[in-house]
């Protein structure tokens, strides 16, 4: 409905495609909402990350992901922050580096009891 009745400046996009993220990405002032590209691709370019909601908890986060609530003055606050962080202090950086990273993700889930895993909620947010 956000897009339809602001057709001049928004559009709708079901897959640009890995390629065409990365360059949409490259060329944003920064990435909202809950994705874990966010956490990984935003970082590794310097773009700030909002990330909303506890999707992600527990992931690393690098100094350019604020993680805020779901409540729009949160989202408001958080924009306005991220414009005004301090990039060139940090360094470009992918959270999941290593070596034998697969091997040791395999080994931690194979010694754990996946039947005490809670299942993430998701809010889907409705606009009027």
């Amino acid at each position: 409905e956000y897009v339809k009745k602001n057709k001049q400046n928004t559009l709708i996009v079901k897959s640009v495609g890995r390629k065409s993220f990365v360059n949409l990405l490259r060329n944003s002032s920064a990435l909202i909402g809950n994705s874990s590209a966010g956490l990984v691709e935003a970082p590794s370019l310097l773009i700030p990350t909002i990330n909303i909601g506890s999707r992600q908890l527990g992931r690393p986060l690098s100094g350019s992901v604020i993680s805020i609530d779901h409540e729009v003055n949160s989202i408001v606050n958080a924009i306005t922050k991220s414009q005004k962080l301090n990039l060139s202090r940090l360094k470009p950086q992918i959270q999941y580096k290593g070596k034998n990273s697969v091997q040791k993700v395999t080994s931690i889930l194979c010694k754990t009891n996946l039947k005490n895993l809670i299942n993430k909620k998701f809010n889907d947010v409705k606009f009027s």
